[in-house]
């Protein structure tokens, strides 16, 4: 379990170096919230408790990689991650 967070938050690192992540789990929309600040902006990203569980099966086609350029591209420094992929949020 929490694997797929796990790797969020090692994309994060690779990408943001050290930066310090807060978590924070929702209940109510079922997803894992990491905030951080980095390169004088704030970041928050989302990860969805299904991604999360199911990261672990291998059968996800969500390239973290490109997880620092979509936060960095969106106006608002926010994304969800899910199992259909990076989504900026406005």
């Amino acid at each position: 379990m929490a694997e797929g967070l796990t790797a969020v938050r090692s994309a994060l690192a690779t990408e943001f170096g050290q930066a310090v992540i807060h978590e924070q789990w929702s209940a109510s929309s079922q997803e894992t919230h990491l905030a951080f600040s980095s390169e004088g902006r704030d970041f928050r990203v989302w990860v969805t408790k299904e991604y999360d569980d199911d990261y672990a099966s291998g059968q996800l086609r969500v390239d973290l990689r490109s997880l620092g350029r979509v936060l960095r591209g969106t106006s608002s420094g926010a994304v969800r991650i899910s199992t259909k992929g990076i989504q900026g949020i406005a």
